[in-house]
């Protein structure tokens, strides 16, 4: 994104600075390189400006039953941009045992807050949705694009409506509409082991309703993901 960006800055750059007649005197050598970094700059501001519009037209209230491509083109955009102005490089490894067809259920320990950003970044094709907290949905913008990507409310005071989320997260993997992200601390943790630990039990409970279910258990601390074969997937 940042490349694109850049280059498309470059090129509207020397196209002014032709148009003008820069290139007949020294004042090119910080015009060009001054319009340049401006381009960018708006471009950047544009896109986040279309983001946050295309935000006004949506309920963040409203359950969403369909997946919009548009809005996961521009979460994947985002979370690319944001990593590379942000100098920040992420280093996956097991990344060739993520299911690239099909759906799956991806369990994770949750070190800190842009975990979520992190794996839009690393697995733009898996079409993650997570079951996230309510209050992760009263963040404008966020909430909004939460939505559109079909990621789920999960009320932690209220055992009914949870319930509700998870088998709506299980509905969403049968009917081949996202892949299903959670966390199981419910919040930042350090400790490493507990995503592995529970990821049986959820599991088990998302193949009382899809015997065809895949999953995926990540460790943070060891960069590892583990899917699990399907002779390993039997209820007891």
């Amino acid at each position: 994104m940042v490349y694109v960006l850049f280059a498309l800055s470059a090129v509207f750059s020397a196209g002014c600075s032709a148009l003008y007649g820069w290139y007949e005197s020294w004042s090119v050598l910080w015009k060009l390189p001054l319009l340049c970094v401006g381009c960018f700059v708006a471009m950047v501001l544009l896109f986040l400006l279309v983001l946050a519009v295309s935000c006004l037209f949506v309920d963040p209230k409203k359950l969403v039953e369909t997946p919009s491509p548009y809005f996961r083109f521009l979460l994947n955009q985002f979370s690319k941009l944001a990593f590379d102005l942000g100098g920040v490089r992420v280093h996956a490894a097991g990344l060739e045992r993520v299911p690239r067809k099909g759906r799956f259920l991806l369990v994770s320990n949750h070190l800190f807050a842009f975990d979520p950003i992190v794996f839009y970044y690393a697995m733009p094709w898996a079409e993650l949705a997570f079951v996230s907290k309510t209050e992760n949905f009263s963040l404008p913008i966020v909430a909004q694009v939460m939505r559109k990507i079909l990621c789920l409310p999960l009320d932690r005071n209220n055992d009914r409506e949870a319930l509700k989320a998870i088998l709506k997260a299980i509905q969403f993997l049968k009917e081949d509409k996202a892949s299903i992200a959670v966390f199981p601390e419910g919040g930042t943790s350090t400790a490493y082991s507990f995503a592995r630990q529970t990821a049986r039990a959820v599991q088990n409970c998302a193949e009382g309703e899809r015997s065809d279910c895949r999953l995926c258990a990540d460790e943070h601390e060891s960069n590892s993901q583990e899917h699990v074969p399907p002779e390993d997937r039997r209820v007891p």
